[in-house]
Order: C-alpha cells, then structure tokens, then sequence
C-alpha cells in the first residue's frame, strides 16, 4: 500500500479499491484517500476526505464511495458523511449521521446504506440506521437497535437481510451474529462466528461472507487472529477457510473479480500500521454458481403453494424462509419483497405470466444482482 495505516475503511468501486483514512505511524489520524487498481497492480491518490478521521464506516452505492461517521484524533465519534464519485474534484458533505459514532458495521442493501454499532468516547453503542441517497445530501432513518452492543464489528447483507458480525464490548469480544430484516423491521440471531475477534474485515461474494483477521488473540503474543471464516447465509453455517498469510487487524476487504483486497492494517494489537496488501482467492467450490429454477423458493423440486408461502413466511414472520433467494425473487427484479409472492400467484392460479428464467430445468441465473442462491 502506498502509506502505511491501521484503522482503515475499504470499499470497491469501479473495478478500484479504495483505502480511506485511518491512523498513520505517529497515531495520528489523516484524511488520506488512495485507490489500488489490481489490473495495473498500482496506487494513486485521489482527494482527501475533507477531515482526518479513523475506523469510518464506508461502502459504495451506484458506484458512488461513502464515508460514514468515525473517530477524530481524540477518539470521540463524529456525525459527518461524505460522498465522492470518480472524477470529482473533491468530496461532497452529505446528511450527518443521527448520532456520532465510529468502529462500526457498515453495508448496503437494496438502495440503501446501514450503519449499526459502533463506540463514542462515552461508550460502545447499539444504534442502528439506514441512509438513502438523494437531494439534499439525502437522509437518514433511525431504526430499531442491534440486540447487542458492540463496536469494531464487520457488516455484510445478501438475500435481502443485513448482518452484523462479532466486535467487542470493552475488554470483552463477542461472538454474536445478528441479522435485521428491512421489510419486518425485527433483528434475529444468527449461528454465532467460531472465532470471535475485534477490528475484523469483511468481503460479501453472492451468499458467502469472508472474515479476515482482528485482534483480542490470548493465545498469540501478537494478540493478532490469522482466521478466515466463511459464513454460508443460506446455510446458516461457517466454515473455516485458508489464514491469512500477514494476519492483521484495524482493516478493511473489498471483492474484485472474484478476488478479495485486504490492505493496510497493523501486525499486532494496538499500534503498528502496516504497508501490506494481499489478495485472497476463494477456493473453486465457492465461486461456482449455484442453479436453481425461478420460484422454487423452498426447494422441493416443485413449483406450488408453497413456495410463496415461504416467501411470505421469511417477509413477514421472519421465519427461515427461501432455501434460494434467487429461486424466491419470482419477478427476477433482484429484490424480495411482496411482490415475489403475487407474481408466483399470479402465474400459478390466474394464468399470469411466465416466470422468468430459469426453469424448468436448473440453471445458474442470467441475471446479475446480489441475491445468490
């Protein structure tokens, strides 16, 4: 990486991987922003975030980066949000977080972006809320609190649902993973993660998350975990995969053409910035794609009833729900929301449309988008 730093926030956009903010060697924060360009295997600078902050929340929407909240120089959380599209000359101010706050879990999800927990220099927080981009600067919506409050969490979201990931509570790390449904607005706990670990990274591939690194490692006198756990959102069910080879924490992952981008960080718990950037594949059986057949949403080898009932199972009762989120999008808009289950309706019963493909065989799906199956 071109500057060493830890405390970093990492996020794609078109085809770059950009590394923004985060502590430098003298501790201090910056406002640094530089990209990483796998194809030409080089670092350039873009501009700087209006402030120096550290241990932001960042993702990217329509190929627009954001920067959520954050720690200033003296630790405490900040409100302030920006955006920045490439070939900007500078990033834009946009609404400000309903509460101050860093170290937190960040993911988009269906338009929007989320932000849940996090610490303030009065302590770690359960907050939780959802910006939608618009004019303005957009706005935020306050929603209803994790379960468990805990900061330097990781975040993820596939099928519709949003994740949040081990973190810690003071001295203590946290296993929990919990998971929010926008459509019933209720949390629910997950299969917790085997290794838990603080200042964790990250990387969504279809229904799989990959969970890099942290620190709070008792058993390592660099206090630094190597792990790399997979979770199967579909199977509720984690999987150990091959450790990093330059454990780390205070980082961020960013996927990239089926590769995962893990750079900066430090090497031991605490201070220690690093330059390091690697490159994860995941192995072959992971990046296969699944087939389905559209509709077949709880996977029975049959389209019927009660398919749509599972689909408004999961909607409404926050229940299991669809064994394929592909197979229960039954209108193929890339969503599942209500209108899955009067589509299948309407072509069970009153001779609607077809579904789309695939079908009536098993296929992987034609159409891109971040369901998985």
């Amino acid at each position: 990486m071109a500057t060493p730093r830890q405390e970093v926030a990492v996020a794609e956009a078109g085809g770059k991987v950009y590394v923004i903010g985060g502590i430098l060697a003298n501790r201090g924060a910056t406002n640094l922003v530089e990209r990483y360009d796998p194809a030409l295997d080089r670092w350039e600078s873009v501009p700087p975030l209006p402030e120096p902050l550290h241990h932001i929340g960042a993702t990217s929407l329509d190929g627009v980066l954001y920067s959520i909240g954050g720690l200033n120089d003296g630790f405490d959380g900040v409100r302030a949000c920006f955006a920045y599209a490439d070939g900007d000359r500078e990033w834009k101010r946009i609404a400000l977080l309903p509460t101050a706050r860093g170290a937190m879990g960040a993911a988009e999800l269906d338009g929007k972006i989320y932000a849940a927990g996090g610490q303030r220099s009065s302590g770690t927080v359960a907050e939780f809320a959802a910006f939608s981009p618009g004019p303005q600067g957009g706005s935020w919506e306050t929603l209803a609190p994790m379960p468990t409050a805990r900061n330097h969490l990781a975040a993820g979201a596939s099928g519709g649902l949003f994740y949040a990931i081990s973190g810690r509570r003071g001295g203590a790390i946290r296993p929990e993973v919990e998971c929010y449904n926008p459509i019933t607005g209720d949390w629910s706990p997950r299969s917790p993660i085997p290794t838990p670990r603080g200042g964790i990274a990250l990387a969504v591939l279809g229904t799989r998350f990959y969970v890099f690194g942290g620190e709070g490692n008792r058993a390592d006198p660099s206090g630094v975990f190597p792990e790399n756990e997979m979770y199967d959102t579909l199977l509720d069910q984690w999987f150990a995969r091959r450790s990093m080879s330059i454990p780390r924490h205070g980082i961020g992952a960013a996927p990239l053409g089926g590769s995962i981008f893990i750079p900066g960080g430090a090497e031991v718990e605490g201070f220690g910035v690093t330059d390091a950037n690697t490159e994860y594949v995941p192995p072959s059986e992971d990046l296969a794609p699944r087939t389905f057949v559209r509709g077949d949403a709880n996977g029975d080898a049959g389209i019927d009833l009660t398919d749509a009932i599972s689909i408004l199972f999961r909607l409404f009762l926050d229940g299991p729900g669809p064994v394929c989120p592909d197979a229960a999008d039954a209108n193929d808009d890339g969503r599942i929301n209500l209108s899955d289950p009067v589509h299948l309706l309407d072509h069970l019963f009153r001779e609607g449309p077809p579904l789309p493909p695939p079908g009536p065989e098993p296929a992987p799906d034609p159409t891109a988008d971040g369901l998985g199956c």
